[in-house]
């Protein structure tokens, strides 16, 4: 899993912060198997971390599997 803080435009619902990288918007988190082949997108606030999104995208997983 990868991610990738976004500015983000005047949505105030969507708007968060990455402390890290200092930017207001969201972030795109992305799951690529061995082979770099795309197998999930998840969106959030910039303020979720990668390990809450790895935890939200287990939920979403076993939720629908």
């Amino acid at each position: 899993m990868d991610s990738q803080s976004v500015k983000w435009g005047n949505n105030r619902s969507l708007n968060g912060f990455d402390g890290n990288k200092k930017v207001k918007g969201i972030k795109q988190h992305v799951v690529v198997d061995k082979n770099g082949f795309l197998l999930s997108i998840m969106v959030t606030v910039a303020n979720v971390y990668d390990g809450k999104a790895v935890e939200l995208w287990q939920e979403i997983l076993i939720m629908h599997y």
